[in-house]
């Protein structure tokens, strides 16, 4: 067990759920990031496969630049127990249907799956993003990666339909800020 607290804690915290902190990434997280996405199973519905250290530097330098220059990003996550990596979580600006838009996107290691931590973490995102001011959120899944569409769901998202993500099938669901601060009170 660690002797390291919540209150002192050495990175600044984006926002705490009853099990999660989530925190901006860092460069020193690069070894644990890189284990995330270059995990087969974790990368299994990703259409770009498991990646290299190099490409998983460039999403980390992405994130970060994300964090500087809106305020928002994907956020590492990691358990309040023992303040361990098991994924990140957040809103990035991605291209949907010609547009940029705010995604909601995770990914977490298999050990940590079906545990609630996706909804909990993303539910914080929104919370987040709205918060910040973003109107709609948008979250995409390859339509058989059955678990984060129903996250989506759970989420409160709603089915738009089919469309072409760089050249592949995706789901999209949508969520507008006045829908879910109706449903959080």
């Amino acid at each position: 067990m660690t002797s390291l607290t919540l209150q002192s804690y050495p990175y600044e915290v984006v926002g705490t759920t009853p099990q999660l902190i989530l925190r901006e990434l860092e460069i020193s997280d690069e070894q644990a990031f890189f284990k995330l996405t270059s995990d087969v199973e974790v990368m299994r519905f990703s259409f770009s496969g498991p990646r290299t250290l190099e490409q998983s530097n460039e999403i980390l330098k992405d994130f970060r630049a994300s964090y500087l220059k809106h305020g928002l990003g994907k956020w590492g996550v990691f358990r309040k127990e023992t303040f361990e990596f098991i994924g990140y979580c957040g809103l990035m600006l991605d291209q949907v249907q010609g547009q940029l838009q705010w995604e909601v996107g995770f990914r977490f290691f298999p050990a940590y799956w079906n545990r609630g931590y996706a909804t909990e973490a993303a539910t914080l995102a929104l919370k987040i993003g709205f918060a910040r001011g973003v109107d709609t959120i948008v979250g995409f899944s390859e339509p058989r990666n059955k678990a984060s569409i129903q996250v989506l769901k759970k989420l409160g998202m709603e089915y738009n339909g089919l469309f072409l993500y760089n050249e592949h099938e995706m789901e999209l669901y949508h969520l507008q800020r006045e829908h879910f601060l109706k449903t959080e009170k």
